[in-house]
């Protein structure tokens, strides 16, 4: 008899590289019941097996829900999470596929790397400042 071997590998998985309990979900979407948030402990994966929409949130235990993170589009970006008592904290993700999968680390912030790159791609001057 030929003997066929199947790989089943999830589609995510989440990981959390940060010093914090971080809660992930799956971004609620319009009707949806029953989504049930991942509890990541510190230096913990986990596998996700379903992403509506291909967007994830994410909060530091206790804290507000992120905005919607990407889960597809692999690359690296910050975000930032807030707290009741107006605290905040960022955080990086990046999303890296291996095969089949997609991994979505969370990373504490690195404060020498840029969080947000303006690019200029007019013809034009552009003038900006940041708000306090």
């Amino acid at each position: 008899l030929p003997v066929r071997v199947l790989h089943i590998a999830p589609r995510f998985v989440v990981a959390n590289e940060t010093c914090y309990r971080l809660w992930v979900r799956v971004a609620p979407i319009p009707g949806a019941t029953g989504l049930r948030p991942v509890i990541l402990q510190q230096k913990e994966r986990r596998p996700l097996y379903s992403v509506a929409e291909n967007c994830l949130e994410a909060c530091i235990e206790g804290w507000n829900w992120s905005g919607r993170l990407e889960a597809e589009t692999v690359g690296e970006y910050a975000f930032q999470v807030f707290s009741e008592q107006q605290q905040f904290e960022n955080l990086r993700v990046e999303v890296r596929r291996v095969h089949a999968t997609n991994f979505i680390i969370f990373r504490e912030h690195n404060p020498r790397l840029a969080a947000y790159r303006i690019s200029n791609l007019t013809k034009g001057s552009l003038y900006f400042r940041q708000a306090l």
